[in-house]
């Protein structure tokens, strides 16, 4: 079987287990991964500097709080013409829906390019490997932007959508961590 059709079956696995999904039971977990991220930023950062976070959908851990954390620029992703960009973004500026997803993305502003990128999927393999929904826009910018910049990546999410392995292809991005409400993993 192709690594892209391993892949779609996973896609489709996840994506039918989070149907189930219930905030508010997964409140609790939700904090723990706050608190592990916000650790993992006070051991990792100084002041100002840039940290790109997402707009979760259901399923995934909720950073937002991060928007009222002092301290750092948070911006959020933009997808223009299939690539996204981050954009710096305080709590209450304006917000477009992308799409018909769930995802809702600052309106247009100056592009900024993160220190961290705080990065959701639908799963992680514990060797830092992510399956996202299959468009490549994270592994992408991740890619581009390293190139020119240190970078570091952190991947998010809840520890059962944490897999031994995932396949993987050539365009696929190694995080530096990830995050979830059991453990962190440091890969760098």
């Amino acid at each position: 079987m192709l690594i892209q059709d391993r892949k779609n079956i996973l896609r489709k696995e996840i994506l039918s287990s989070r149907k189930n999904f219930d905030v508010l039971k997964n409140e609790v977990r939700n904090k723990v991964i706050y608190r592990n991220i916000l650790t993992l930023l006070n051991n990792l950062t100084l002041p100002n500097d840039v940290i790109g976070i997402y707009w979760p959908i259901s399923g995934e851990p909720d950073l937002l709080k991060l928007l009222v954390e002092p301290g750092h620029t948070i911006s959020l992703p933009r997808i223009n013409a299939a690539e996204i960009c981050f954009v710096p973004y305080i709590l209450g500026g304006g917000l477009e829906r992308y799409g018909k997803t769930e995802i809702y993305q600052p309106v247009l502003a100056q592009e900024i390019t993160p220190k961290i990128v705080i990065v959701p999927a639908l799963g992680f393999s514990i060797d830092g490997y992510r399956l996202g929904f299959g468009k490549g826009h994270y592994d992408k910018y991740l890619t581009k932007i390293k190139q020119d910049n240190r970078l570091i990546a952190i991947g998010t999410c809840f520890h059962e959508n944490l897999f031994e392995r995932l396949p993987v292809d050539q365009y696929d991005y190694k995080m530096d961590y990830i995050v979830t409400d059991q453990l962190v993993i440091r890969l760098v």
